[in-house]
């Protein structure tokens, strides 16, 4: 049996420096949209994160198995480090393990095989430095839209699809589990 823990809040890959900026607002005229700035930058990057099948913003998590094997699958890829890993022996060395980014989900690879219950400490997500380009532009339209567009319809308008859009960027970068 296996147990995921999140611990502590996401960090979301995205500035609000960079949003302003694509939404061509100047940073002192933001005022009280801040906060509804920040959740439209929370509800795309989880779409986005749900579209591609990618862990966007950088989270905690804590990982318990009752068993496991020498190669350990990590869920909410990408992972992006390893913080601890320990088994019914105590703390393993860092020395003794390796995380395996080149593969899809993500794995933790021991180079002995684990005693007891395994215990993993991990962070997956991306920074804003390591988000894929196309994740941050299809993020930005999102945000851009949700920010134009405030209410579930409009009226007075007909409706079109933008060709190059959110979606069209997210399938490029959508994984397979």
């Amino acid at each position: 049996m296996s147990r995921l823990e999140k611990i502590g809040e996401p960090e979301y890959p995205l500035s609000m420096s960079l949003v302003l900026s694509h939404l061509r607002i100047e940073p002192d005229a933001v005022g009280e949209e801040t906060e509804l700035l920040s959740r439209y930058i929370e509800a795309a990057l989880d779409y986005c994160g749900g579209f591609t099948r990618r862990q966007i913003p950088l989270q905690k998590f804590r990982l318990t198995l009752d068993s496991a094997g020498s190669c350990i699958e990590l869920p909410h890829p990408p992972a992006a480090s390893v913080e601890s890993v320990t088994d019914a022996g105590g703390l393993i060395d860092p020395s003794m393990y390796i995380l395996r980014t080149d593969l899809w989900p993500s794995a933790l690879e021991l180079l002995t095989p684990p005693s007891g219950q395994v215990v993993i400490e991990y962070t997956a997500g991306y920074t804003e430095a390591t988000l894929p380009s196309q994740i941050r532009q299809a993020a930005l339209l999102i945000i851009g839209q949700s920010y134009d567009i405030r209410q579930e319809t409009v009226t007075g308008t007909s409706a079109t699809r933008v060709p190059m859009s959110a979606e069209s960027l997210l399938w490029m970068q959508r994984m397979g589990l």
